[in-house]
């Protein structure tokens, strides 16, 4: 292949966008799914989750600066 670039697209390329899609949509609908109480551990574990993936400002770790 010629200059060194990644070939996108096609069949697999076109699948590809398809699954990341669902995914997405998935992930959507679990955020939005309200649990019952004996999903409340998994619902917290699963928000934790996305929260550390998101990066949200309420699960950021606090930074400690080094000490000489």
């Amino acid at each position: 292949m010629s200059g060194g670039g990644v070939r996108l697209g096609g069949r697999s390329g076109t699948a590809d966008l398809g699954l990341l899609r669902q995914d997405d949509e998935f992930v959507e609908q679990l955020r939005r799914r309200r649990p019952t109480p004996a999903q409340d551990r998994v619902a917290r574990l699963f928000g934790a989750l996305l929260a550390e993936v998101d990066g949200t400002a309420a699960n950021r770790r606090r930074v400690v600066p080094d000490r000489c």
